[in-house]
């Protein structure tokens, strides 16, 4: 994690975003609202989002976790 403060942070629980607008217009406000939406807090819980390069897709994990599960 980043040495920030957290209380510099955005915190997303106050992020209001008009449910009725198109998804992209809502993920353009959301990211608008968090500021950088790879960084940020959820009450006191600082969050840091990272990607690897080499880690399997989302799509790819979350189709083996469904097989799974059948």
């Amino acid at each position: 994690m980043h040495n920030t403060a957290q209380h510099s942070l955005p915190d997303i629980r106050e992020a209001r975003v008009d449910p009725t607008l198109p998804v992209d217009e809502r993920l353009r406000l959301f990211a608008a609202a968090c500021d950088d939406p790879h960084h940020f807090r959820v009450g006191v819980t600082e969050v840091e989002v990272l990607f690897d390069a080499a880690a399997p897709s989302l799509q790819s994990c979350l189709t083996r976790l469904c097989r799974r599960l059948q």
